[in-house]
């Protein structure tokens, strides 16, 4: 028989409120200090165009977006310094002679809506940004002081998490992964704490229903979500025989039905919605090659480069920033081993999105690290309290990270604008950051097999000016380079290097020279000669065979001074027979499988450490409810009081921490 709360020494309700705002505001006092006290880099990205569709809600009443494109006073509103904004891959016409509509989902727009009818602009849309997340903080601590019923250890485990990259990074930023969220989380919160009535059940799928209209992409994360609601409807601990869940259904359809309402209803929504604005019900029908030239395949080498890049790499990954990440991702084993089916649901599904997303979308442009993890990131503060829970050594190396981690955010008060990427940086260049920055793998770098740079994309040297053409011709008289490009990362292989130049001078002169480089050591150079002919129109392509060891290579053309030189293309032709390997495209694969290695036995260390003992019973016996014995639920709505009968051996530990068993809200 479960004890009663306060017996167990729980928390009381208003007691659990008040650390849980207070762990809200911890979370949004910091987050605005980090966010609002500097205007660099400033609105950037997609973030503009949201705004707009806010500004546009608000004056207008719709989202069309003709006039308000047109207008650079609107734009200045959304889109401080400029008057212009170009809204290709972002609106397009749908309908013939209709309105420009918005490729965005008009979710995030919606709940920037406040920020403009109070006056204001994208200062005050920022600080809805940051009100939205703390909210995320404080119903996380919900979940996780529910799981682990250790006040405190949540506390830490939720602020390592909301204080730390990627969340404390994009609080502020108008994206819609903030809001989703905090979705996600109040979701979470909403089920695993109370009573099991109806109206949370709902509440709950109501929350979840509402992360598509943030984007389409967040439906991956509701579709396990609403599993857990309706098993939970059902009062299955988990997916069962078919002859259990159809008992399930006659005992509890009403309530089934009740719970999917909300997500049934915000699908068919989304469906109509498209139908309406884009002209079909497709999930993709925003992203019609017309509207949105750009294609966005999956593409598996995308899996690793992108999503364990978002993890590892060492400028565009996580854990460079957030060392403390470590600990919560090995304690992903101890979170398994302690509530088992419901752990491995979650994992599966944050691995999933990740997969997914960054298959398609790549890196999510240019942002802070992690962008793509940053919906979840506020969950890690779950396996994160399974591990301080589960061995006290865990302690021992949870701190000092969890110091570093922090002490790299306390830099970004003053350097925030060092976390977006910069092309030719090998690493962070935050002052606590980059002292370890060597020992991170260089991931999120594609390799390719060769490219082709027309001129219109070379960098103009010294030496060049550019033309009305698109190629890259000398200044008279000039010595130096005329253009470049790179570097770019390829795989290791033989190849055909070929610059397409056009050259006038004396007749058999060299007036220049073509260059393959790999840091400052050259690979391979051919001088740049004038025809015998004299020909001055004549495009030569000049060039040979090279072998590149996988290094980072740059193309380079320079000038004597002596004569022209007009560069058209700098090409590293694949010369190989067949196309390359896919193992051959991922880049570090050592130091990625390295740190495999460590989180491995991070993990090991986690699992099989001394239990942190509470009272006369250790915490790996004691997940959250009195899993060992198995509670007493309480009474549901609509059933009357049930019988809990014998603990079932095998599957009391994976379920009963997420069996909601206190009385209190």
């Amino acid at each position: 028989m479960s004890m009663p709360a306060d017996a167990r020494g729980e928390l009381s309700p208003r007691r659990r409120w008040v650390m849980a705002v207070a762990v809200g505001i911890v979370s949004l006092v910091v987050s605005a200090a980090i966010g609002m006290t500097r205007d660099i880099p400033g609105i950037t990205g997609d973030e503009p165009h949201y705004l707009l569709i806010a500004q546009s809600i608000v004056r207008d009443g719709d989202i069309d977006l003709t006039n308000d494109y047109a207008s650079p006073e609107r734009v200045a509103n959304a889109y401080p310094g400029f008057t212009e904004l170009d809204p290709v891959t972002h609106a397009g016409v749908y309908h013939e002679g209709g309105p420009v509509s918005p490729i965005h989902a008009i979710g995030l727009p919606l709940l920037l809506t406040p920020a403009y009818l109070l006056g204001g602009g994208y200062e005050l849309a920022r600080v809805v940004a940051l009100l939205i997340s703390a909210v995320a903080a404080s119903a996380m601590f919900f979940v996780v002081e529910r799981l682990v019923r250790r006040p405190w250890v949540a506390v830490v485990s939720v602020l390592g998490v909301m204080l730390v990259v990627p969340s404390v990074a994009f609080a502020h930023q108008i994206y819609p992964e903030v809001p989703a969220a905090a979705l996600l989380a109040t979701s979470l919160a909403v089920l695993v704490t109370g009573r099991l009535h109806t109206w949370r059940l709902v509440l709950a799928a109501a929350l979840a229903a509402l992360m598509p209209w943030m984007h389409l992409r967040f439906a991956v994360l509701v579709l396990p979500l609403a599993l857990a609601i309706l098993l939970r409807a059902l009062e299955l601990p988990a997916p069962g025989g078919v002859q259990a869940v159809r008992d399930a259904l006659v005992r509890h359809w009403r309530r089934a039905l009740a719970a999917m309402a909300p997500l049934v209803v915000s699908a068919a929504g989304i469906l109509a919605y498209h139908q309406v604005l884009f002209g079909s019900m497709a999930p993709n029908a925003a992203y019609r090659p017309d509207v949105f030239p750009s294609e966005l395949p999956f593409q598996p080498t995308f899996v690793w480069i992108y999503g364990v890049g978002s993890i590892l790499d060492e400028q565009r990954g996580i854990l460079p920033y957030a060392p403390v990440l470590l600990v919560a991702l090995a304690g992903v084993v101890a979170a398994v081993l302690r509530w088992r089916w419901w752990a491995v649901l979650g994992v599966v599904t944050c691995a999933g999105y990740l997969a997914i997303v960054s298959g398609v979308a790549q890196g999510g442009g240019y942002c802070p690290p992690g962008r793509w993890l940053a919906t979840f990131a506020p969950l890690f503060a779950i396996p994160l309290a399974a591990a301080l829970t589960h061995a006290r050594r865990t302690w021992w190396f949870a701190a000092p990270l969890l110091v570093l981690s922090l002490a790299v955010s306390a830099q970004l008060l003053d350097r925030y604008e060092d976390l977006y990427p910069v092309a030719g940086q090998e690493s962070q260049v935050l002052p606590v950051a980059e002292r370890f920055g060597e020992v991170w793998p260089d991931v999120m770098e594609r390799r390719g097999p060769g490219y082709i740079i027309d001129g219109a994309r070379l960098a103009v040297g010294g030496a060049g000016e550019s033309r009305a053409d698109g190629a890259v011709a000398s200044v008279p008289g000039a010595v130096g380079a005329v253009a470049e490009d790179g570097p770019r990362r390829v795989i290791a292989s033989t190849y055909q290097a070929v610059f397409r130049v056009t050259l006038t001078g004396e007749p058999g002169e060299t007036v220049g020279l073509a260059q393959l480089l790999a840091g400052d050591d050259v690979l391979q150079e051919y001088p740049l000669t004038v025809p015998e002919s004299g020909a001055t129109r004549e495009v030569l392509e000049v060039g040979g065979t090279v072998a590149v060891g996988g290094q980072d290579v740059v193309s380079r053309v320079l000038t004597f001074g002596n004569g022209g030189v007009v560069v058209h293309r700098s090409a590293l032709m694949w010369q190989e027979d067949g196309e390359p390997g896919l193992l051959e495209q991922l880049n570090d694969l050592p130091g990625g499988f390295l740190w495999g290695v460590v989180l491995v036995l991070l993990a090991v260390v986690v699992v099989a450490g001394t239990p942190v003992r509470r009272g006369h019973r250790t915490e790996r016996d004691a997940p959250g409810d009195d899993a060992a014995s198995g509670p007493v639920p309480e009474p549901t709505e609509g059933t009357g009081r049930r019988d809990a009968g014998p603990a079932r051996s095998g599957t009391t530990g994976s379920t009963d921490a997420l069996v909601n068993t206190g009385a209190d809200a």
